[in-house]
Order: C-alpha cells, then sequence, then structure tokens
C-alpha cells in the first residue's frame, strides 16, 4: 500500500519535556529535501586513480568493482585505508572519503553441520535447512510435552513432565493415607500434601496455579510505579522480549508509558 502525504506518524521532541507529536509523511519529505543524504553513484575502482569522480557531493556513494584486493588509489579518506577489497563502499563527506570495508570480510556463515539430534536437511551453503529428529526409544531427538489433558487421556508420544508426575504422586500417596477416598483437582486449582504450605496426605493444601500463555490461574497486577525500561539502539526485540508475560498493567499505566494508535489526536510537532 502506497503511503500518502497526509499519512501520520508519530514523533518524540528530542527537547524539553520530549512530548510524543504526530507529522505527516509530506513534512518527514520537505525536511529530508533540505538535509544531507546519501545518493548511491554506482560501481568504480577504487584502486584506479583514474575513476576518481571528478565532481563530488556531499553523501555520494561508489562501490568497489576491481576484479581483485588492491591498494586505494583515490584521494585521501578519513580511515587512512590503504587496502581494498570488491565490495566495499566510500561516501564522499565533502572533505574527504570514509571507506565502508566490508567485502570478503561480510561473506558470514560459509557451512552449517549438524549433531545428532539436529540434521541438515536440503539446501545450499546460504540457506541451509536446519531440523531436529523426532525422539523415539531408539534414538535422541525432540519430544512433545504432555498437557494435563494428555495425562488425562493417556495420549501416546508425550512425555509427563516432573510437576505432573508429582501430582500424580500426591494423589497416591492422599489415597494411600486412608484419610480420604479420592481427590480431584480442577484446573487451575492443584493440591499439595508433600508438606508445602503445612499440608500433609489427610490436611491437603488447595491453591491455584499461576497464570501463564496457555495455561489459567492467578497473576500479578503491574501499576505505573513499574519501571519498564526503555530500548537501546537497535535493541528494541531484546528489550520486548524481557518483559514479564504473564502479569497485567492497569489502564493508567498503559496510558502512561505506550503510544497511542491514533496520532491525529496528539500536538503538532
Amino acid at each position: 500500500m502506497a503511503l500518502e502525504p497526509n499519512d501520520l506518524m508519530v514523533v518524540q521532541k528530542a527537547s524539553g519535556t520530549n512530548e510524543i507529536r504526530k507529522a505527516t509523511m509530506q513534512q518527514l519529505s520537505d525536511f529530508l529535501q533540505t538535509s544531507d543524504t546519501v545518493a548511491y553513484k554506482g560501481t568504480a575502482d577504487f584502486t584506479n586513480g583514474a575513476e576518481e569522480p571528478a565532481q563530488k557531493n556531499v553523501g555520494d556513494l561508489y562501490i568497489n568493482n576491481a576484479l581483485a584486493d588492491g591498494t586505494w588509489a583515490w584521494s585521501t579518506n578519513s580511515e587512512g585505508v590503504t587496502d581494498v577489497t570488491p565490495g566495499d563502499r566510500c561516501i564522499w563527506n565533502g572533505t574527504t572519503w570514509d571507506v565502508i570495508q566490508s567485502g570478503a570480510g561480510d561473506v558470514g556463515v560459509t557451512e552449517v553441520q549438524g549433531t545428532v539430534p539436529i540434521i541438515i536437511q536440503d539446501g545450499d551453503t546460504a540457506t541451509p535447512v536446519v531440523t531436529v529428529r523426532t525422539a523415539t526409544i531408539a534414538q535422541d531427538g525432540v519430544c512433545t510435552l504432555a498437557s494435563a489433558q494428555d495425562v488425562v487421556d493417556g495420549s501416546t508420544g508425550k512425555v509427563v513432565t516432573a510437576d505432573q508426575l508429582k501430582d500424580t504422586n500426591d494423589q497416591l500417596g492422599v489415597l494411600a493415607g486412608s484419610g480420604m477416598t479420592g481427590l480431584i483437582e480442577i484446573d487451575p486449582i492443584e493440591v499439595f500434601t508433600d508438606g508445602t504450605n503445612a499440608s500433609t496426605t489427610n490436611t491437603p493444601a488447595i491453591g491455584i496455579k499461576d497464570a501463564a500463555v496457555g495455561q489459567k490461574g492467578a497473576s500479578e497486577k503491574y501499576d505505573k510505579s513499574t519501571n519498564i525500561g526503555a530500548p537501546v539502539a537497535d535493541a528494541y526485540a531484546t528489550w520486548v522480549a524481557s518483559f514479564d508475560n504473564t502479569g497485567f498493567v492497569t489502564f493508567q499505566t498503559v496510558g502512561e508509558n505506550f503510544v497511542p494508535s491514533d496520532f491525529s489526536n496528539l500536538a503538532d510537532a
């Protein structure tokens, strides 16, 4: 979908109280046209002084198309680079060239090997397909954890976790204690008979599970005093991944910490 001149985006002021405001795409376009920008000019041989452009403007960018590694032959560069590689870039800063070296140094992973149960399937060196095999009695591999209902149904091919086994053991302990003839748990209610919360087989303790994704239960409330931090440059995904994924926040917390979805209600930048 193409952007329109009146489409809105959010802007945070860099001074004062750092207010959040709106700006149109037209305003952004007008600003960029008055600012220094990078302009791709094409390829050239950095090892051949004759190919250095005579007319240069701030932001002009070239990519080295020399056939092999060689010596920088253009006018002085800001980093004092002497050796260049095919694929290196340079940008004119108004006085000298800023050289950005990449070339063979940016090739990244050249081979991926798998150790059981990891398997490398079809694909090439640049785009290998990595997978893992399914666990069986005869071979190592990954398995699927059983849900509470899987335990009830006796589903095959599922692995019981320690907490599920403990729950079964607890209920067997209750029945063996002769004080009760049976106990039924209904999710998210859970029963303790192992001494937790002063419980015994004859006096079980009743609790409620913590809420989680796919698990109903109790969860913690976070108010506006909770410090959620702030994303650092290029670390937005890491910042978000650090958040608690079970608690919940109040409306006031949302209002004071997050950007509104409708920017048209914001004051002009």
